[in-house]
């Protein structure tokens, strides 16, 4: 009795280990007849494709391919990884890697090495074989290529103490292009590699409203007359010969110099060398120039004053002429613009005196200090040479009186 109730349990068990297989194989034939999935031999398996992996890979998906931490219902969206089944290249409206509902975001792959990044069907970053990267733009014309119609590019940066760099750039030539600026196709403003700037212009803020306790300069002229002009080269070229095989001369002032006569226009940098802010010396020299301008017009107002109680009116020197002297075309005294002017080794100034009596050139700093005396030899025309050994280079006024009279007064430039 035992033994037929155990073989009878055995017969079931081996029918319905028969079904099951049977189950399983109809379960394969339909999976393989619907090209779903299948298994090759060494493990390879092909989903929604007959057709074995090609290149080694051990799965191949024939079709899109969510990746989904949860569960996507159909229609509902959600927020899974997307995996389009492009065939070697892809574009903006149609990205390699996505996102199941939002599948014009993502990465895809425009080109052989290369590969961008899309939103919304439109493509905002390219990296290109060369190593470019262009940002907003296809246009490949540099390293870094970005294009906005608002704010290009922003930097902060936060840092405990001052001097920290914010954007750094490095280049090995001297006069290589940084910071460039274009208007079209027009540069308009760069920073070269020694540290000198190209630009169309430069205005600083300098409105009323953006200051107080507005003063006039004093003692404007004295002040320049205490700042030392120099030409200097510098020590980075100098020291340097074959980065710097010819070292520049340059025109300018010393900072420390200036600083005893006008602090308001130095800073000391933070490695300790000091810097000359040259815009703010035009104030300096603007009122410099109209105090010096006070003095002369107050000279010349002296001269006529003092020349034309003793000389009298031009009648009455007319009537003074030697006879046979040469008048010139309108009869009058003149003294002629010193030619050449500017000057720097000697000029030659032209005169004519219809009068006799005593005659004489003077020149005079720009503050109206009498430098020297020529006594010129009157009636009639004649000329002096002026040698620059006898002045620092300048600017100088030159007059020719006549018996005490101022006839005529002018600038000549005496350059180094």
């Amino acid at each position: 009795m035992v033994f037929r109730e155990l073989v009878k349990r055995l017969c079931n068990q081996k029918k319905q280990t028969m079904k099951n297989t049977l189950s399983a194989l109809l379960l394969c034939g339909a999976i393989c007849s619907q090209s779903q999935i299948k298994v090759f031999s060494g493990g390879s398996v092909s989903y929604g494709s007959t057709t074995g992996p090609s290149y080694g890979e051990k799965h191949h998906f024939s079709g899109n391919t969510i990746i989904s931490a949860t569960p996507t219902f159909p229609g509902s969206g959600g927020s899974a990884a997307f995996i389009r089944g492009n065939d070697y290249f892809s574009s903006a409206t149609t990205p390699d890697y996505t996102w199941q509902g939002n599948d014009q975001t993502g990465f895809f792959h425009p080109a052989s090495n290369q590969i961008g990044i899309t939103l919304g069907g439109s493509e905002k970053i390219k990296i290109i074989s060369n190593g470019d990267l262009l940002i907003g733009t296809s246009n490949d014309n540099a390293k870094i290529n970005t294009y906005c119609d608002y704010t290009a590019g922003y930097f902060k940066v936060d840092h405990a103490s001052d001097w920290y760099p914010t954007l750094v750039t490095e280049t090995n030539r001297h006069s290589s292009v940084n910071y460039q600026l274009k208007l079209g196709s027009t540069t308009t403003f760069y920073v070269a590699g020694d540290g000198w700037i190209y630009s169309g212009g430069n205005y600083l803020g300098s409105d009323q409203t953006l200051k107080n306790t507005i003063a006039t300069i004093d003692s404007a002229s004295a002040k320049i007359n205490k700042i030392r002009g120099v030409t200097y080269k510098l020590n980075k070229e100098t020291q340097n010969p074959l980065q710097f095989p010819n070292a520049k001369s340059y025109m300018g002032v010393v900072a420390q110099e200036i600083e005893l006569v006008a602090p308001e226009v130095v800073k000391t940098m933070h490695d300790g060398t000091k810097a000359v802010c040259y815009e703010m010396l035009v104030g300096l020299l603007i009122q410099a120039s109209k105090e010096q301008n006070s003095k002369i017009a107050k000279l010349e107002t002296d001269l006529n004053t003092c020349c034309s109680s003793k000389s009298g009116n031009k009648s009455n020197r007319l009537n003074n002429l030697a006879p046979g002297t040469i008048f010139d075309e309108d009869g009058e005294s003149y003294l002629k613009q010193n030619k050449p002017n500017p000057f720097n080794k000697e000029t030659v100034i032209d005169y004519n005196v219809i009068e006799n009596g005593t005659a004489k050139i003077l020149v005079f700093d720009m503050s109206g200090k009498l430098l020297k005396t020529i006594p010129v030899k009157i009636p009639g025309k004649g000329s002096i040479t002026i040698n620059a050994s006898d002045f620092k280079a300048g600017m100088y006024y030159y007059s020719l009186i006549v018996n005490d009279a101022e006839i005529d007064t002018k600038k000549m430039i005496l350059t180094e």
